[in-house]
């Protein structure tokens, strides 16, 4: 019995191994519908303040995983966040809680990177009622309670986020620290570029890749569609064979998504497929900043919209009637111009539709170097 005994315990402890492997590439870390699990510098950049909760489940196994989350921005430049994620694969467990901070250096008016850190805790644990043949294992054997399978660990990771434009990229290691372990290699980089088709769709092409201790990196494309940023859709192949598809759509300040994911080869023996659902609730928190100009009176997106139309009124006006006006005084209108772009830009405004306000400053900032250059040969 003793024999048999040691056996188990040691294919429990081997399995546990594998399995803290595994969670930094399959379970952790959802990247497909909800960036900040995986990046803290997220933290700073969206919206104001919203709750987030996603869940995911393995189809026909005991593996689950849940990440609730909450995150803010303190002031126009710094974002504070907390999350726990919950990790369960039949009798292993792993509990993590985190505070996160992000911080927004604005570039130029077209350019910010973001700063994220992560530390807090992560909690291991074997639930043994949950193992299979159980009543046959001394409890106290000390195999069954090695830190591979019980402890508890200072955790920390960190990330960072530049966005020109439509343009973004991303790279984070999100379990950088662990204990006394050595920095972990787990690194995750993501990019895309959302591109305006018409006035009501967008298409967002995304790469990213994996790189993962002791199992195998991998990398992947998904894009995902959406119309008014009110429905969305989304598909990706990933080069471990597998495949992802969700759906979602916002109503009010609230964001519900579904998506599914294939298995491979190896685990479809085991598993039909992996289904996750993300729940988003985005919390108004107006300050100061948001408030629109005295002379317009509608929402916060509304007024900063009426704000830009003003101004591209304005630069076709000067256009139309640049022959006559003076260069001083086309240099006199600008500067005034460039000064209420600027109290925009660092407006924390909303991102209920952004693809309007970004093709109304991307047609501004190609009607300003129009008059510009009609400077230069006056």
């Amino acid at each position: 019995m003793k024999i048999l005994n040691k056996i188990i315990a040691g294919l429990i402890v081997l399995s546990a191994m594998n399995s803290q492997a595994q969670d930094l590439s399959m379970d952790y870390y959802s990247f497909l519908y909800n960036k900040y699990n995986i990046n803290p510098a997220f933290c700073a950049k969206g919206d104001k303040v919203s709750a987030i909760l996603n869940v995911r489940q393995r189809a026909g196994l005991s593996s689950n995983n849940s990440m609730f989350g909450i995150k803010g921005m303190l002031g126009d430049n710094q974002g504070l966040g907390a999350r726990v994620i919950s990790d369960n694969r039949g009798a292993f467990q792993v509990l993590k809680a985190d505070a996160t901070y992000g911080y927004k250096l604005k570039v130029t008016d077209n350019q910010n990177i973001y700063f994220g850190l992560s530390a807090g805790l992560t909690s291991k644990s074997l639930n043994k009622s949950k193992i299979k043949n159980y009543d046959q294992l001394d409890l106290s054997d000390p195999a069954l309670e090695t830190s591979n399978l019980k402890s508890n660990l200072f955790s920390a990771g960190a990330g960072l986020i530049y966005d020109f434009k439509a343009f973004e990229f991303s790279v984070s290691a999100p379990q950088l620290v662990e204990g006394s372990k050595k920095v972990s290699s787990n690194i995750i980089f993501l990019t895309n570029y959302k591109f305006a088709v018409g006035k009501d769709f967008a298409i967002t092409p995304e790469l990213f890749y994996f790189n993962l201790p002791v199992v195998k990196n991998y990398a992947g494309a998904q894009v995902k569609g959406e119309y008014k940023n009110i429905v969305w859709a989304q598909a990706g192949y990933q080069t471990n064979s597998t495949f992802n598809a969700g759906i979602g759509f916002k109503f009010n300040v609230f964001e519900v998504g579904y998506g599914y994911m294939s298995t491979n080869d190896v685990m479809k023996n085991l598993s039909n497929g992996t289904h996750e659902v993300l729940l988003t609730i985005r919390i108004a928190n107006k300050n100061k900043n948001d408030v629109p100009a005295a002379n317009n009176t509608s929402t916060e997106n509304n007024g900063y919209a009426n704000r830009l139309n003003l101004i591209i009124d304005k630069l076709n006006e000067l256009t139309a009637t640049n022959a006559n006006v003076s260069k001083a005084e086309l240099r006199k209108q600008l500067d005034l111009l460039r000064d209420e772009l600027k109290q925009i830009s660092n407006s924390n405004f909303s991102s209920e539709d952004p693809e309007t306000l970004e093709k109304k400053l991307v047609l501004i900032e190609g009607k300003i170097q129009q008059i510009e250059n009609s400077l230069k040969s006056k």
